[in-house]
């Protein structure tokens, strides 16, 4: 099996036509294109007046699946529903779960063309694509069991490994290629992998690191390309063989 598999993560709502232009050229020779998160203009307490151009744009790179950064998160459930307004592609998040005080965890959505979380399409903790590769996300936690936001939150988030972990159980045993989209920061992802060694690689954000080379932590590869649509990555997979190259977009 041969997979190339483009990412990104952090445009902040800073991508420029130039370097859509130069991603749209990358992701014609890639299987598949994963971003993680932190990809809208408005903040994390912010709510969009209209559609966000980052999922035009995620569109148009037929986007495979990205994960919530803290930018595409809100409290408000109908906040969220118009921070992702536009989204038309697969949104995971592993360690999201209603607050509704019995700790049910989100499930994979029914109805596949809405994934903003509700209660009638959730978001899924992870899915498998081409049969064989496992994609499982995790966010920054933004709102926790221990803080006093719970009491206004519609949404809680949980221990990142834990719920790694427990997507992995899964989605892993038959997948021959195990992702992780992830927006923790690299010093989280680092925990990750040292706790979850059937992640095959971590493409990583939140941090705005730029890894000239992959970060290994035993078998796990850990990948940035930093913030604001400056780099890119593209990660190869053959046979168990693996390769990375950094990519600039400007």
């Amino acid at each position: 099996m041969r997979t190339r598999i483009l990412h990104t993560s952090d445009f902040h709502g800073r991508l420029t036509a130039a370097a859509l232009e130069r991603l749209k050229s990358l992701r014609a020779e890639c299987d598949l294109y994963f971003d993680c998160g932190d990809g809208l203009a408005v903040g994390n307490i912010g709510i969009p007046l209209q559609e966000d151009p980052y999922w035009r744009a995620m569109k148009e790179l037929v986007c495979s699946a990205s994960v919530l950064g803290n930018r595409e998160f809100h409290i408000s459930s109908a906040a969220m529903r118009k921070k992702l307004k536009g989204c038309s592609h697969p949104v995971v998040c592993a360690n999201l779960e209603w607050n509704n005080r019995r700790g049910k965890p989100l499930i994979p959505a029914r109805d596949k063309s809405e994934w903003w979380p509700s209660p009638t399409s959730p978001l899924p903790g992870g899915l498998r694509l081409q049969g064989s590769i496992a994609v499982i996300g995790l966010m920054v936690p933004m709102v926790t069991k221990r803080m006093a936001a719970r009491h206004m939150s519609s949404f809680l988030n949980t221990d990142p490994i834990s719920a790694a972990r427990s997507a992995l159980t899964e989605l892993s045993p038959k997948a021959k290629l195990v992702v992780c989209l992830s927006h923790l920061g690299l010093s989280k992802d680092r925990d990750v992998a040292a706790a979850c060694p059937e992640i095959d690689v971590i493409f990583g954000g939140h941090s705005h690191d730029v890894l000239q080379q992959p970060e290994k932590v035993g078998d796990v590869w850990i990948v940035h390309t930093g913030s604001h649509g400056r780099f890119a990555g593209i990660f190869e997979w053959a046979d168990g063989t693996r390769s990375w190259e950094l990519v600039p977009l400007t």
